[in-house]
C-alpha cells in the first residue's frame, strides 16, 4: 500500500512541475505572466506605436521571438507586404522585431479617404465601402481578426499588441475587437501609455483605468508616462500620485526623443535620403530602443511576459 501511495504522490508532483514549466500563466508578485502584452493609450497620438516598436526591438535584441499585432488600423498609409496590404506602422514594427512584414500582424486596415471606406482583411480588399456596411459586419470582422491572431501567435514566444485610440470610448464598446475585446481574445496583460504634453495626465490615466471593464482592469500591469519634458526625477511626486489614485505602478517616464521613424499616419517616408535605407532604419530602431530602455522598468515589463522563450507557448 505504501508503495502505491508513494507512486501516486510522485505522479501528482510530476504533473504539477510539468504545469509550472509549460504554462505562461505563472503568478509573479500578484500578476500572471501572459504570452501577449497589449499597449493601450489614454487617447490617440500618445505614443502607443512608438512604445510598442521600442519594446519589440528591446525584446528582439534579447533574443526573444516576438511580433507586433494591431487588430484594426485606420490609416491612409499602406504597405504592400508579400501577402497583401497592411498598414506601414505594423510593417515597421515587424522590421524592428526582426521578422518579415505580414498582413497577419494587422489583419484589418481601413482607409476613409474622401469619405469612402476601403477595408482590407488579411491583406485583401473587402466589400465594405461605407459606415453602415462596416457596422453591419463588425461582429464578423472581429471574428476574422480573432481567428487570424490565434493562428499567428503560435509562431512566437511573445506578442506585443497595440490598441487604437482610447480603450474606453464607451459608445464603441459593443462588439469591440480592437481594444478591450482584443485584450480578451489574446488573453493579454496591458500597459497604459499617457502623453504628459497633452495636459490632464492624471485625469486621463485615472479615467482610463476606472472606465475599463473590471476584468480588463485586472490585466493592467503598469502605466507609462510618455513625452516627458525636463528632469524625470522631478516627477517623483507625480509617479506616487498616479500609483495612489489608480492602484497601478508607473513603470517609467520617457522623455521626448527625436527619431527618424515615420508615424503610421504620416505621408513622409522614413529614411529616403540614405544609401542603405534598411540599415538606416535598423539604426533608428536601436536608437529608440536605447532611449526607452533607459527610462522604463524593463524587468517589470518582462515579468508580464513568459519567463523563457518557447515557440507555441
Amino acid at each position: 500500500m505504501s508503495y502505491i501511495v508513494q507512486w501516486f504522490v510522485h505522479l501528482v508532483l510530476v504533473k504539477i512541475l510539468f504545469y509550472i514549466e509549460t504554462s505562461t500563466d505563472i503568478e509573479r508578485d500578484g500578476i500572471l505572466r501572459k504570452k501577449a502584452l497589449m499597449i493601450f493609450g489614454t487617447a490617440s497620438n500618445v505614443g502607443k506605436s512608438t512604445i510598442a516598436l521600442g519594446l519589440l526591438r528591446i525584446l528582439f535584441r534579447k533574443g526573444r521571438v516576438t511580433a507586433p499585432f494591431k487588430a484594426l488600423n485606420i490609416t491612409e498609409i499602406m504597405f504592400d507586404a508579400s501577402d497583401g496590404r497592411m498598414s506601414r506602422g505594423q510593417a515597421l514594427q515587424c522590421e524592428a522585431a526582426g521578422i518579415s512584414p505580414t498582413c497577419a500582424a494587422n489583419p484589418a486596415v481601413m482607409s476613409m479617404a474622401g469619405g469612402t471606406y476601403e477595408l482590407y482583411l488579411n491583406g485583401k480588399r473587402a466589400d465594405i465601402t461605407n459606415r453602415a456596411a462596416y457596422y453591419a459586419r463588425k461582429q464578423q470582422i472581429g471574428q476574422t481578426v480573432a481567428d487570424t491572431y490565434a493562428r499567428y501567435q503560435k509562431d512566437f514566444d511573445a506578442v506585443i499588441l497595440e490598441g487604437a485610440g482610447s480603450p474606453v470610448e464607451l459608445n464603441l464598446n459593443k462588439d469591440d475587437f480592437v481594444n478591450q475585446g482584443m485584450a480578451r481574445a489574446a488573453d493579454a496583460n496591458i500597459l497604459i501609455v499617457g502623453d504628459i504634453r497633452q495636459g490632464g495626465l492624471f485625469a486621463s490615466m485615472y479615467g482610463t483605468v476606472k472606465l475599463l471593464d473590471e476584468d480588463i482592469r485586472a490585466r493592467v500591469g503598469g502605466l507609462i508616462v510618455n513625452q516627458f519634458m525636463g528632469d524625470a526625477a522631478a516627477f517623483s511626486d507625480g509617479v506616487s500620485i498616479l500609483k495612489d489614485i489608480t492602484g497601478i505602478p508607473v513603470l517609467g517616464a520617457v522623455p521626448r526623443g527625436v527619431f527618424d521613424i515615420a508615424p503610421e499616419d504620416s505621408l513622409s517616408d522614413p529614411a529616403t535620403n540614405h544609401t542603405n535605407e534598411y540599415a538606416y532604419r535598423q539604426g533608428q530602431y536601436d536608437a529608440l530602443a536605447d532611449h526607452i530602455e533607459k527610462y522604463l522598468d524593463i524587468a517589470a515589463i518582462e515579468s508580464l511576459l513568459p519567463e523563457a522563450p518557447g515557440i507555441g507557448r
